[in-house]
C-alpha cells in the first residue's frame, strides 16, 4: 500500500443536508400546523449520510478516507461534489493527510433530506432516496486498493440492500473479511411506512452480523427493528422505549449471540455503551492489518462498559452518531484502548453538535485529545448505572465486565 493510499473505505447512505435556520421556532413542531406560514432565518446545504458524516469526520481526524459516493447529475449533485471536494481540500495547518470521493454518477435524482431541527427538541427527517435506491453493494468490490477498515451505513435506507433481507451485503462482508479487511455497520431508523419497515430485520442482523467486527446503532432504532412490540407501543403512544442497564445488557446479548464480536450502542445525549463477546484479534488467521492484531485481548475481551457524555452548547444533533463512531474506529487504528476509545468516540461526537452540521465542529485527532486531558467536563450519568463500578476515567464498568 503507497503511504498515502486510503486504509478506509466508508459506503452506504449518502445525501445532501438541507438544514433551515429555526432558531426563531421557540415552541418546537407545535408551529408546524396547516395553514400557518413559518418564517426561517435562511437554509443552509451540508453533506449528510452514514458515508459523507463517518467518512468526513474520520478525514477531520486525520485519517484517510475513500469516500464511494452515488450521486445523479441534477443540480443537486453538482452542489454535493462541490461540498466533498471542499470538505476534502480544505487550505488548513497542518495539511491532512490524502482522502478521496469515489463519484458514481447516474441519470437518477441525487439523495436529499430536508432536516428540520428545532432548537431543544429531536430533528424530524424528510428524505429523498434517489441514487440510493440503486445502491449495489458489489460494486465497492472494485475499490478495495489499499483498504485496511470498511465502514458501511444505513442499510433500511437503502432499497436493495434491505430488500434482499441482507443476503447481499453479507455475502460482501464475507469477502472482505476473507481478505483481511476489518468490518464496521451502522444502522438507521427504518421507515415504517415503506417497505423497509416490512423487513425482518433479526434475520437481517442474523445473515449479516457474523461478518460484522464493529457494529454500532443506537439503542432506539435497533430496539424497535429486534423487537416489534416495541415498536407497536412506540408508535401508539407517541414516546421513545427509556434506556435502562438491563435492557442495553439483554439487547447486547442478542446482538452477539447473531455474530457481533462487538456492540457499541449510541445513547444520544446519555452516552455510549459498549459489549464485546469473544474478542481476540491476536488469534485469527489471514491477514488482519496490525493495528488490529495490536487490540490487546486483556483489554477487548468479554467487556461491558458504559461513558455519559462531555458537556457542549448544542447547535445541532444531525450526524452526532456517525461522528461518535468515527471518534471510536480512529481510536482503533491508533491502538488504543476499549476505554480510550469510547472516550474519543462520546468526545468527537460532542465535537460534531458544536455545529448545525455533522462535521465541521470536528478539530484534528491531537485537538480532540488535548481537549480530554485538559480537563472536558463530562455529563451526569443515565441514573440506571449508578451502582456500576466507576473508574478513575469515568467509565462504569456493567456485571458482564470481565
Amino acid at each position: 500500500m503507497h503511504a498515502d493510499e486510503p486504509n478506509i473505505l466508508c459506503a452506504g447512505h449518502i445525501s445532501l443536508d438541507i438544514i433551515p435556520n429555526l432558531d426563531g421556532i421557540m415552541d418546537g413542531f407545535q408551529s408546524f400546523q396547516p395553514g400557518n406560514i413559518i418564517s426561517v432565518d435562511g437554509v443552509r446545504f451540508f453533506t449528510g449520510g452514514a458515508v459523507l458524516n463517518t467518512g468526513l469526520a474520520l478525514h477531520r481526524l486525520n485519517e484517510r478516507v475513500r469516500l464511494f459516493i452515488p450521486v445523479g447529475t441534477d443540480i443537486y449533485g453538482g452542489i454535493l461534489k462541490q461540498l466533498v471536494h471542499d470538505s476534502l481540500n480544505e487550505n488548513e495547518r497542518p495539511k491532512r493527510p490524502p482522502s478521496e470521493a469515489v463519484l458514481v454518477e447516474s441519470n437518477g435524482e441525487t439523495p436529499f433530506t430536508l432536516v428540520l431541527s428545532p432548537k431543544d427538541v429531536d430533528r424530524l427527517f424528510l428524505t429523498c432516496a434517489g441514487t440510493n435506491s440503486q445502491f449495489d453493494i458489489k460494486d465497492v468490490l472494485n475499490h478495495l486498493s489499499g483498504i485496511e477498515l470498511f465502514h458501511f451505513g444505513y442499510p433500511p435506507l437503502l432499497k436493495r440492500i434491505s430488500e434482499d433481507g441482507g443476503n447481499s451485503l453479507a455475502s460482501v462482508l464475507a469477502i472482505l473479511q476473507a481478505k483481511g479487511i476489518v468490518t464496521s455497520v451502522d444502522m438507521c431508523m427504518p421507515d415504517f411506512q415503506s417497505s423497509s419497515g416490512h423487513v425482518d430485520w433479526r434475520s437481517f442482523m442474523q445473515r449479516v452480523l457474523p461478518y460484522v467486527d464493529v457494529f454500532m446503532p443506537s439503542f432506539q432504532e435497533i430496539s424497535l427493528m429486534l423487537y416489534p412490540e416495541i415498536q407497536s407501543a412506540t408508535h401508539s403512544a407517541g414516546s421513545v422505549h427509556p434506556v435502562s442497564a438491563q435492557d442495553l445488557h439483554e439487547l447486547s446479548q442478542t446482538l452477539l449471540s447473531l455474530g457481533a464480536k462487538m456492540v457499541g450502542i449510541k445513547l444520544g445525549d446519555q452516552g455510549l455503551y459498549v459489549r464485546t463477546g469473544e474478542f481476540k484479534p491476536e488469534l485469527e488467521q489471514g491477514s488482519r492489518p496490525p493495528w488490529w492484531h495490536g487490540l490487546h485481548p486483556d483489554n477487548w475481551n468479554h467487556r461491558e462498559l458504559y461513558i455519559p457524555c462531555y458537556r457542549v452548547p448544542v447547535a445541532g444533533t444531525t450526524g452526532a452518531g456517525d461522528s461518535t463512531i468515527a471518534g471510536f474506529l480512529t481510536g482503533m487504528l491508533h491502538q488504543r484502548t476499549l476505554e480510550q476509545c469510547m472516550v474519543s468516540a462520546v468526545a468527537v461526537g460532542a465535537f460534531s453538535v458544536e455545529r448545525i452540521d455533522a462535521t465541521s465542529g470536528i478539530g484534528s485527532w491531537e485537538q480532540v485529545q488535548k481537549r480530554i486531558h485538559d480537563g472536558w467536563p463530562r455529563s451526569e450519568p443515565n441514573p440506571f448505572f449508578g451502582h456500576w463500578k466507576v473508574t478513575e476515567d469515568g467509565i462504569y464498568r456493567g456485571p458482564s465486565d470481565c
